[in-house]
């Protein structure tokens, strides 16, 4: 049995309620009948990542009532859940699953996790493995400072409404089929498979088309209630749904450019001002990540990335008070609103050397409108007799405008096409898009980013190569002179007093080393600093020595020469304070070296 996507499947109206990526493709299928279609679900990171991203994006933490633990509480919290802790880990998380966790937060909301370096997340790697799934979440809320209404039971009860899934595992078994909320199925599901019974075009035979949910602007709350205050809410939406939707779609786009399952995008822009600010940040991380962050990386690449001008026909509504120096300018209030004012950066300018200009239009041919088309039987004929002078006239202006000229590769043929009986732009946009949905595409956009990261590591090594005398202290020289520059410019800059506090800790993360070492129990001390066992530590102040070898010296006792040393590392807690803040700051430093956007 088949099924018509448009009108059987997606809700429309843009009333999409789940925020799921739709792939299109051959051979999405199982072949099970009773279970045609396939989902991928989110893992349990995911839905961290999902309820953090929400948390910390669509709340205004400078209006908002809450306020996050301070690192005491943190500790009670770590202290409460070691004590549950089981001696092998629970389930299938693993150390590596962590890890990525805090990538991610260090990654999108450093500035706001800062804190929690010190404490949680070194024991979160060892902990979170080996606790249940309920004192698992406990250990994850902290991300959203313990704000109960984050959790998904609260998003509605639809027992009545139950699907029948049967899940399956990573090695290919499927487990019992199960009956669970529909409510729920959505919530977790990540990717819906959706087989095509035809092949519209050929590079379907290794490429998939990828549908993703709308990019939506962050609430920016000070408590829930604002939700329905909010302009783009519907009156009576269930305030959860819109967090986990918006925390959803934005988190979802991170995860498959973070896996290069985007080797191109068809970004489609309606008409009008745009309200999304965050699709700027988002396309230019996908953009440095996957064809180049700099113009001379891009001009290595094929553009991949395809500005498709949407809602075509609202451009020839006339207005009153219409005048030819309007109709002039009004392509380039267009080109403004959707791609030079619409997003930050210097790719729509520069992009390679020269301005973007991988842009089109797209007509809906399926919506009847006889002020531009003729028709016959629902079909189009061609433009309306009625509409070809003044169709005329307009793309006259719109080949001629300065705009367009320098952000339509082609502008006659981007405008004829436009307006092809039947298609609306589309045959020539999949034209375009054959050269890049080529595997070996996506082959050398990975290829580009391993330059990338050879060049940065090489300029990290650098400085341990060892050369001749002559050369090292040119190179000396050279870095020094360097240095100099780069700060006269911090100072010019005034940026000075940011660049000393980058070098320097917080004195709350001392503090909260501090407490940490201080409040530890003789068990924690063996507790696991990033998966790794922890020295032996004394209870005494001041430096530990070997009592056995000062007594042989003095009395010339050789028994105390030849007992064994004490196992581990000698080590105060004064000693281990030092040591761990040392460490804290040098893990910090190469935290600040790796991130390009404090450097520049």
């Amino acid at each position: 049995k088949t099924y018509d996507f448009l009108r059987e499947i997606n809700p429309p109206g843009n009333r999409e309620s789940t925020g799921l990526v739709t792939r299109f493709g051959l051979g999405l299928s199982d072949g099970a009948p009773d279970f045609p279609v396939r989902v991928r679900l989110l893992t349990q990171t995911d839905i961290v990542k999902i309820l953090g991203n929400s948390f910390l994006l669509d709340f205004d933490h400078q209006k908002a009532e809450f306020e996050g633990p301070d690192g005491a509480a943190i500790r009670k919290r770590l202290s409460e859940l070691r004590a549950k802790a089981q001696p092998k880990p629970v389930g299938d998380l693993e150390q590596d699953d962590v890890l990525d966790l805090i990538e991610y937060f260090d990654t999108f909301f450093a500035g706001v996790t800062a804190e929690l370096r010190t404490d949680y997340w070194r024991e979160a790697i060892d902990l979170a493995p080996r606790l249940s799934g309920h004192d698992r979440a406990r250990l994850w809320s902290v991300l959203w400072y313990d704000f109960d209404v984050l959790t998904l039971d609260r998003l509605g009860a639809d027992s009545g409404d139950p699907l029948l899934v049967r899940p399956k595992q990573a090695d290919g078994r499927s487990s019992p089929d199960a009956r669970l909320p529909r409510s729920l199925v959505c919530a977790l599901t990540a990717e819906l498979n959706v087989a095509i019974d035809e092949k519209p075009w050929d590079f379907f035979d290794h490429t998939d088309l990828l549908d993703f949910p709308g990019a939506r602007s962050r609430l920016k709350l000070a408590n829930l209630d604002d939700v329905a205050k909010t302009k783009g809410v519907a009156e009576g939406a269930n305030p959860l749904r819109e967090l986990l939707l918006r925390g959803k779609v934005a988190y979802l786009f991170q995860r498959y450019s973070a896996e290069r399952e985007l080797s191109a995008i068809l970004l489609c822009i309606p008409d009008g001002n745009q309200e999304v600010r965050d699709l700027s940040d988002m396309m230019t991380a996908w953009i440095d990540q996957t064809i180049g962050a700099t113009p001379a990386d891009r001009a290595k690449q094929k553009n991949a990335l395809f500005l498709v001008l949407t809602k075509m026909d609202r451009e020839f509504e006339q207005k009153a008070g219409e005048t030819e120096e309007s109709r002039r300018l009004r392509w380039s209030a267009r080109l403004g609103n959707s791609l030079i004012n619409n997003f930050r950066g210097e790719w729509p300018v520069n992009w390679n050397g020269k301005p973007f200009d991988n842009s089109f239009w797209l007509r809906n041919p399926t919506v009847i409108d006889e002020r531009l088309m003729d028709y016959d039987g629902g079909r189009e004929l061609g433009i309306a007799a009625g509409f070809a002078q003044r169709a005329g006239e307009l793309r006259r202006h719109f080949v001629e405008n300065d705009d367009v000229r320098r952000h339509f590769a082609d502008p006659s043929r981007a405008w004829d096409e436009a307006f092809r009986a039947n298609d609306g732009g589309v045959a020539y946009l999949v034209k375009s898009l054959i050269p890049v949905c080529d595997p070996a595409i996506k082959r050398a956009q990975v290829r580009g980013q391993l330059d990338v990261q050879v060049r940065r590591l090489v300029d990290r090594l650098a400085g341990f190569h060892s050369a001749s005398d002559g050369d090292a202290r040119a190179k000396k020289r050279d870095l020094v002179h360097t240095v100099l520059r780069g700060l006269a410019t911090c100072i010019q800059q005034q940026l000075f007093g940011e660049l000393v506090g980058a070098l320097q800790i917080t004195d709350t993360a001392l503090r909260d080393i501090y407490f940490r070492i201080a409040t530890a129990r003789p068990s924690d001390e063996q507790v696991a600093t990033n998966g790794k066992a922890g020295s032996s530590v004394a209870q005494s102040t001041g430096a530990a020595v070997d009592l056995g070898a000062i007594f042989a010296d003095v009395f010339g006792d050789d028994a105390g020469r030849s007992a064994p040393p004490p196992s581990g590392v000698l080590e105060d807690r004064a000693e281990r304070f030092a040591r761990e803040a040392a460490e804290y700051w040098l893990e910090n430093m190469r935290r600040v070296g790796a991130d390009e956007k404090a450097l520049s």
